[in-house]
């Protein structure tokens, strides 16, 4: 007998990005609650950390911690949403228990790409970029591919070397999501907290260079520019490799269910 392929839940195929980024959207807002509740996990804690160390060490500090513990935090919400793209549910605590399983490497993926980004940038512009091109989806193929560090470094420089402009332009554009975020909490917090709950304002991101307003807009989107980032990645496979989604993710799920119950 044949085993049945499980249907997904979004049509992927080669799209724009900007029509990536809004099915993504749409697919947070239909899967609100496994989404939240990954987010009480992991959202509210790290923007706890992140505005404590800000205010105790100053703004260079504070993002520094942000941006760090966000890269981590990426983690259960990439394997979230890759289960939810063919299952109409799955237990958070069990993409919880993955995600924990695939600390280590993550973070050792985290510190070599910081290191390597650094580098890179204070040699030259262009060896930056490449780079930049290079990491942009290497958490997505660790947490994806499961092959371990060296693979998933191999996997990303080959994917960048064939499409090095699709990973460029998403670097960009998933950069400017990250911008528009800390703006948009920094705006939005300050307008409800002052003109509709008449609060006194504390120093906002203009006057200190941080502020909870603007780390809590960086946290809260956290789980919907992930999922454009995962989108992303599946878009430029597609687009690159002619990748049969459906049947790698179909492995993804049952691998994971066999994880789950072992």
């Amino acid at each position: 007998m044949t085993a049945r392929v499980p249907k997904a839940h979004v049509v992927l195929r080669d799209r724009p990005v900007l029509d990536v980024l809004d099915l993504a959207l749409r697919f947070v807002v239909t899967r609100g609650k496994p989404f939240a509740l990954v987010s009480l996990v992991v959202v509210v804690p790290g923007w706890l950390a992140s505005a404590a160390i800000a205010r105790e060490m100053g703004a260079a500090w504070g993002w520094l911690a942000a941006l760090a513990l966000a890269s981590i935090a990426q983690t259960p919400v990439t394997l979230l949403a890759s289960r939810l793209v063919f299952e109409e549910e799955t237990s958070v605590r069990d993409v919880l228990g993955a995600s924990a399983r695939l600390l280590p490497l993550v973070l050792v993926l985290r510190v070599v790409q910081a290191a390597a980004l650094t580098i890179a940038y204070s040699m030259l512009l262009l060896p930056g970029i490449w780079a930049s091109a290079v990491f942009v989806f290497g958490p997505e193929i660790l947490i994806l591919e499961r092959g371990g560090l060296r693979a998933t470094l191999s996997r990303a420089q080959r994917m960048s070397s064939v499409a090095f402009t699709d990973a460029i332009f998403a670097d960009i554009v998933l950069g400017i999501l990250l911008v528009a975020s800390i703006l948009l909490g920094e705006w939005v917090g300050r307008a409800i907290a002052g003109d509709v709950l008449q609060f006194r304002l504390p120093p906002g991101l203009f006057d200190q260079g941080i502020s909870d307003f603007a780390l809590l807009g960086m946290w809260l989107t956290l789980p919907y520019r992930t999922t454009a980032r995962l989108f992303v990645y599946l878009n430029v496979r597609t687009r690159t490799e002619g990748w049969d989604i459906q049947t790698r993710f179909a492995a993804i799920a049952a691998r994971a269910a066999s994880e789950a119950e072992a």
